[in-house]
């Protein structure tokens, strides 16, 4: 029975001994090599190398992917000067005379708005339409019209649109209601040419 026990001792001591000798690399190593069942030999832990290579593209994608890049630059380069010029320099202001006709009593109702100016209510909006520079009086077919003759600065212009109070196109034709002191007259545009002034 001692024997036993002495046997016992010894496989004990000689375990010991033997877990003393492993040092901790060595036991990196064997947890390395047990986990990833890759040797592991002294100091040195072998794992895996991941392959980082990326894939390439031909260059005919590159030079496709460049020229598209900058055909949409040039595009909205070329899309935003013509914007800019479309509405920036197409308008020039201009002086206008023009001439109003409109129904009224006599010659006298008209007086209090010779050398006064007009305007016009628009939408919420007062706009200036001029100074009411003579009238005079016409009959046709035995009805009294009198013809006011108005001039403004400062009227916008545009080849092919013509002629623009704010947002109200001056035209041959155009009615207006105009208000000047106290008086309203209604009247159509029935002359309109620029004038030597030009505008303000």
């Amino acid at each position: 029975m001692s024997e036993f026990k002495k046997i016992d001792t010894e496989e004990k001591k000689l375990k010991m001994a033997d877990a003393r000798k492993m040092s901790d690399a060595d036991q990196a190593g064997a947890v390395s090599e047990l986990l990833s069942g890759k040797k592991a030999r002294g100091n040195t832990i072998m794992t895996p190398i991941a392959n980082n290579k990326k894939k390439k593209f031909p260059i005919v994608v590159d030079v496709i992917v460049g020229i598209a890049m900058l055909a949409i630059v040039a595009g909205l380069l070329v899309g935003a000067y013509l914007l800019f010029t479309h509405y920036s320099n197409d308008y020039e202001g201009v002086g206008v005379e023009y001439k109003i006709v409109c129904a009224g009593e006599d010659l006298a109702s008209f007086a209090t708005i010779n050398n006064g100016d007009l305007y016009c209510d628009v939408e919420g909006n007062t706009l200036y339409f001029g100074k009411v520079k003579s009238i005079t009086q016409e009959e046709s077919g035995g009805l009294k019209m009198f013809v006011l003759q108005v001039a403004v600065d400062g009227v916008k212009y545009k080849d092919g649109e013509g002629y623009y109070i704010s947002s109200e196109k001056l035209a041959v034709g155009a009615y207006f209601t105009f208000r000047c002191g106290e008086k309203e007259i209604a009247g159509t545009v029935v002359e309109l040419e620029k004038s030597n002034k030009g505008g303000k």
